[in-house]
C-alpha cells in the first residue's frame, strides 16, 4: 500500500506542519500561550472495537491563543490499551501520538467557549507481531472551556469529546485503530 519512504515523509511533512502551524506568526508570544495536562479515556470502535476494553490515558498540550477564535496547539497524546474479550490477532498495547491540532471557536470565546478541533496525527501503535508502528491519522471532536472569564486568564478547565484514527495510513499488515475519546485537562495561562 504505502511503502516506508512514503510513510517517513508523510511523518516528516506533519511534523514540518506542526511547526509551522503553530509557531507562525505568534506563537512564541509568552501573553498567548498554554500548556495543558490531562485525562483521557477512549472507547474502541469499528473493527477493533470487540479486542479492546476501554481503557484510560494521558495527554499534553502546548497551543497559542494567538488569534481569539482559531487556537493553535501541539498535543502529546498516550494511551495504554486492555485486550478485550475476543482476541485478536494484532493485539496492540500501547499508542502514542503527537499531532498539530486547531480549535475553532465559532463564536467569541469570551461569549460561549465551546470549540470544536481537528488534528492530524503522527503516531505509533504497539503490535509486536505486524509490520511498522508508524502511521498518519486524523481526528476530530468538540469541548467547552470553564471558567473561560478572560482572555489572559491564568486556568481553566477543558472538557472534550471527539473520533480518532491514529494510522489512517498504515502498515497493510494492520488493522485501523479509532476510538471514541473523553478527555478532561488542566490549561495554564503562560
Amino acid at each position: 500500500m504505502f511503502t516506508s519512504h512514503t510513510r517517513v515523509r508523510a511523518a516528516g511533512y506533519c511534523l514540518a506542519a506542526t511547526l509551522l502551524i503553530h509557531l507562525w506568526p505568534t506563537g512564541l508570544s509568552a501573553q498567548s500561550s498554554f500548556i495543558a495536562g490531562g485525562v483521557t479515556y477512549a472507547v474502541p470502535s469499528g473493527s477493533m472495537a470487540d479486542a479492546f476494553a476501554p481503557a484510560p490515558g494521558t495527554a499534553l498540550t502546548y497551543g497559542s491563543r494567538a488569534f481569539c477564535n482559531v487556537w493553535t496547539g501541539v498535543r502529546f497524546a498516550y494511551t495504554q490499551l486492555v485486550a478485550g474479550d475476543e482476541a485478536h490477532e494484532n493485539a496492540v498495547d500501547y499508542e502514542v501520538s503527537l499531532a498539530p491540532e486547531v480549535r475553532y471557536f465559532p463564536i467569541d470565546p469570551m461569549t460561549f467557549p465551546g470549540y470544536l478541533r481537528g488534528s492530524i496525527e503522527l503516531s505509533v501503535v504497539s503490535a509486536p507481531h505486524a509490520g511498522t508502528p508508524v502511521g498518519l491519522g486524523a481526528g476530530a471532536g468538540i469541548g467547552i472551556l470553564f471558567p473561560y472569564t478572560s482572555a489572559c486568564c491564568g486556568w481553566f478547565l477543558d472538557l472534550s469529546a471527539g473520533y480518532r484514527a491514529p494510522n489512517l495510513i498504515r502498515d497493510e499488515d494492520r488493522s485501523l485503530l479509532s476510538a471514541f475519546v473523553l478527555g478532561l485537562s488542566l490549561n495554564i495561562g503562560l
